[in-house]
């Protein structure tokens, strides 16, 4: 009960500061989101490359701009629905430290293989900055997975807070491909 009471306040929170953010002309303006992708891997296929989490990178920009080629596909009950959310994601260019990154970290361990909460304790950047994802080999049976916010609004869940995905899941090149690109758009939707 105390979970769900959780969640309940998280989206009346995000609601009130929807509502703020549009009524200040928030509208007009872009917001940007800082991400880091962290590749956990093992030496295998999970270790992809740079040139697909910017594939990952641009897929997602297109999809919450609505500048993705297939907006006309919509079907006919939801087309009034797409919009630009005037929302673009960027790979971070400061760590936590202030010190210069691309964005994108590798950690070598077997821990892809597990794709859970262990494996992301072994390296999360703070969610007031960052956006987190994980890309890993297995990540429980699902293409990728993600907490809805209020389910990490405890301090004990914090460094849960991110998205995992399978490498073949990431992005629309490399071991990926169009037609599982838009994964990390689904979970970033939630």
């Amino acid at each position: 009960p105390h979970l769900r009471a959780d969640t309940e306040r998280a989206n009346r929170q995000l609601e009130e500061e929807e509502i703020s953010y549009r009524s200040s002309g928030g509208d007009d303006q872009v917001l940007i989101i800082p991400i880091v992708f962290h590749i956990i891997h093992d030496n295998g296929p999970e270790n992809i490359s740079d040139e697909q989490v910017y594939s990952a990178m641009e897929v997602l920009n297109r999809d919450f701009r609505l500048l993705n080629d297939d907006v006309s596909d919509v079907v006919s009950e939801f087309e009034d629905l797409p919009s630009d959310i005037h929302i673009e994601f960027r790979l971070a260019k400061r760590d936590p430290d202030g010190n210069c990154t691309r964005g994108i970290n590798r950690v070598e361990t077997s821990l892809t293989y597990q794709g859970d909460s262990q494996m992301k304790s072994l390296i999360y950047w703070p969610r007031e900055m960052y956006m987190n994802v994980w890309v890993c080999a297995d990540a429980g049976g699902a293409a990728g997975y993600t907490f809805l916010p209020g389910s990490v609004d405890n301090p004990w869940m914090e460094d849960e807070d991110g998205i995992v995905l399978l490498h073949d899941y990431t992005g629309d090149m490399g071991t990926s491909n169009v037609f599982r690109s838009r994964t990390l758009t689904h979970e970033v939707g939630h």
